[in-house]
């Protein structure tokens, strides 16, 4: 959020990774609201991941 660098490729795969999980929630029958509520964990749980991996 304070600057950084992003790449097409990155945004590409993240593309793919919310993508595939989404069609595999739906295929297991888990409810729309839970669904979202995955994404969003894993969405925050991959900015925690890069934030701290860049202040090692």
């Amino acid at each position: 959020m304070m600057g950084g660098r992003g790449f097409i490729l990155g945004t590409v795969y993240g593309m793919l990774i919310i993508a595939v999980m989404n069609n595999l929630l739906n295929l297991f029958g888990v409810p729309p609201f839970l669904r979202e509520a995955f994404k969003g964990v894993i969405v925050i749980a991959t900015v925690l991941l890069q934030k701290k991996e860049k202040t090692s």
